[in-house]
């Protein structure tokens, strides 16, 4: 099952669109959410942005890479690497 839009989209936006879809509704269980922060082409880099419950969590690594990079990554395999930013404001406590 194709996710995206048959039109062309630009990758943030469709990177946006799995996002909301598909890693948003299991990340939000837990009281998180992750947004779409930057993509480095140049480097094959994308950055998230880890808000609520997933910043600071100790498990928002595994989740990243283990869950989160691997689905980017099958959906768009110019993505290298996904690395992940705290939210510097987020006064949620971690899910652990």
């Amino acid at each position: 099952m194709n996710i995206f839009n048959k039109k062309k989209l630009s990758i943030q936006k469709e990177i946006e669109i799995l996002l909301e879809s598909r890693v948003n509704p299991q990340v939000a269980m837990h009281g998180g959410s992750i947004e779409f922060r930057e993509w480095d082409a140049d480097n094959g880099i994308l950055y998230l942005f880890l808000k609520g419950a997933c910043s600071g969590c100790s498990m928002s690594s595994e989740t990243l890479k283990a869950g989160v990079e691997s689905m980017i990554k099958h959906y768009f395999p110019e993505v290298k690497l996904v690395e992940g930013i705290d939210d510097p404001n987020s006064n949620v406590d971690p899910y652990y």
